[in-house]
């Protein structure tokens, strides 16, 4: 996706959440209607939402937040799919192909390879 820059953006999954100040990737040209959120951002706010379980509702409430703005995650427990498989995070290792080598990237991480476009 051709970009830019980016800029930081106020955002909030639901409207009695707090602020979170984002990235946001500038396209050119076409305008979208939503700004495409990132995983990190995602899950922060699972895990700020995990942090707040002993609040009561507090789960409740953000599993609402997260049906209303993921309306594909409605029905069949796809939201606390969802939920459960962000806050469980990622052990895995996965590899990029290059042309000249295969590169591992640990997960967390992140490794520079050299290419040409």
């Amino acid at each position: 996706m051709p970009y830019v820059g980016w800029i930081e953006i106020p955002f909030k999954l639901a409207p009695n959440d707090s602020e979170l100040l984002i990235p946001v990737l500038v396209l050119k040209g076409n305008q979208r209607q939503c700004p495409i959120i990132g995983f990190n951002v995602i899950e922060h706010l699972v895990l700020e939402s995990m942090k707040d379980e002993t609040n009561s509702g507090g789960n409740d409430a953000f599993l609402r937040a997260v049906k209303l703005a993921f309306p594909d995650l409605n029905g069949n427990n796809k939201a606390l799919t969802f939920i459960k498989a962000v806050s469980e995070g990622q052990t895995h290792e996965y590899s990029v192909k290059t042309t000249n080598e295969k590169v591992t990237v640990p997960s967390r991480s992140s490794v520079f390879i050299e290419c040409k476009v």
